[in-house]
């Protein structure tokens, strides 16, 4: 599956997993969502409905790039760095290419404002 992720003009792409709750997040599309900076490595967003999970026992590890679930608070993150190990998140999807350079140059700014739809 793929997901477009649209940031004013610049469109870039994300390949989503095979699992459930990146399948409910897909149905969920198209979706505008205001992010935040966390930590300095990672946007993220509450999302307007939980996801259906089957979460990870023993937590994951975090990638630039990763799209991920974070259960407790219903976000969706994007992380533009690597961010450790991790409980309470679902893998969703990574960024593919050129797009973690765009994510990369949000880092640090204020909000900002991203459209995602099925490409």
């Amino acid at each position: 599956m793929k997901l477009n992720l649209i940031v004013g003009e610049s469109v870039f792409t994300a390949t989503m997993y095979a699992n459930d709750s990146a399948r409910d997040f897909m149905s969920m599309l198209p979706l505008t969502l205001t992010l935040g900076d966390y930590n300095r490595k990672e946007r993220s967003s509450r999302l307007p409905k939980r996801l259906s999970v089957d979460e990870p026992e023993d937590g994951v590890n975090i990638s630039a790039g990763d799209i991920n679930y974070y259960t407790p608070f219903r976000n969706l993150s994007i992380y533009y760095h690597d961010a450790g190990h991790s409980f309470c998140q679902v893998p969703l999807g990574k960024i593919d290419g050129k797009g973690m350079e765009a994510i990369r140059e949000m880092a640090g700014s204020g909000p900002v404002k991203i459209t995602f739809e099925i490409a």
